[in-house]
């Protein structure tokens, strides 16, 4: 009995799949203001559902970071690699939180992004540092032109309009970094999750972060209360811990937990804040995006 299997059909099938999910619509949701404040406490909760292949996936993504600034170092060249990169990295973020979702996150998830549409995400890496550099140099522009009126001010003792210039100044560099931002966010995950180009990722994750600017808003004001309560709570023990900022008077045992605590919190934060954010932004990642097959 012939079988009507070819062994060329699963390399095939996995490739007309890939195609037909870059093809397929995608929906982009309007989702309700409270979603921001969700999204961001949704990190902690993935975080925590499996925080030791996490913490390594934190610890190699250190590891890689270290190479980076290594390669920074080098003239010109090495100031392109960080943003080049950096598509790539994200990438293996937004596989293993995918891969959380099937219940099998795997520490190799982190380099997915240098095994999968990985030309595209260099791609995506390329016009991210384009959009970078056309932004500062019209940042640096806009400054200078608007800094003669802040010498002057300044010429003039004019303690208000030094404020007001400075905020012009805010608010330009806002202005200018802001989409850049948001033509970025998402690129990596549409990229590497849904086989989208490289620049029509960037179109589509504009076009998300736009329709849900004010959710997104409400999750930076949430991301910036909480930093805010920690370093509250943090200054508040070593305070207590201290004597009352009396560090002088510090016993052994007293000083031994001091170093103890800032190292823990130091540690915590190196290795889980990157899976924590990036958590955070695949779950924003898939409330936002949806497949239209799926409606």
């Amino acid at each position: 009995m012939t079988s009507d299997l070819s062994p060329y059909q699963t390399p095939n099938s996995e490739i007309d799949e890939n195609t037909a999910q870059a093809n397929a619509e995608i929906i982009i949701n309007q989702v309700p203001l409270s979603r921001g404040a969700y999204w961001f406490f949704d990190g902690f909760k993935r975080f925590f559902r499996n925080p030791f292949a996490w913490l390594t996936i934190g610890l190699i993504n250190f590891l890689l970071l270290l190479v980076v600034m290594v390669v920074a170092i080098i003239p010109i060249i090495g100031s392109f690699v960080p943003t080049l990169l950096y598509p790539v990295i994200v990438a293996g973020f937004m596989k293993a939180a995918a891969n959380q979702d099937q219940q099998s996150i795997n520490i190799s998830d982190l380099f997915f992004g240098f095994q999968h549409q990985t030309s595209q995400l260099f791609i995506n890496g390329a016009l991210y540092l384009a959009m970078t550099i056309g932004a500062g140099i019209i940042t640096i522009i806009i400054m200078l032109i608007l800094g003669f009126g802040m010498f002057s001010a300044i010429d003039r003792a004019n303690d208000a309009s030094v404020i007001l210039w400075i905020l012009l100044l805010f608010l330009v560099f806002m202005a200018l970094w802001l989409p850049v931002m948001m033509a970025v966010w998402f690129a990596p995950a549409l990229i590497a999750l849904r086989d989208q180009e490289g620049v029509k990722a960037i179109a589509l994750s504009f076009k998300g972060c736009w329709r849900n600017f004010w959710p997104y808003f409400i999750y930076g004001l949430t991301a910036m209360a909480v930093m805010l309560g920690v370093g509250f709570l943090v200054f508040f023990i070593v305070f207590l811990v201290s004597g009352g900022g009396n560090f002088n008077s510090l016993s052994g045992s007293s000083e031994t937990m001091f170093i103890w605590i800032v190292s823990i919190l130091s540690i915590f934060a190196t290795l889980a804040g990157g899976p924590i954010f990036f958590a955070s932004v695949y779950s924003s990642y898939i409330d936002i995006y949806q497949s239209a097959e799926h409606q």
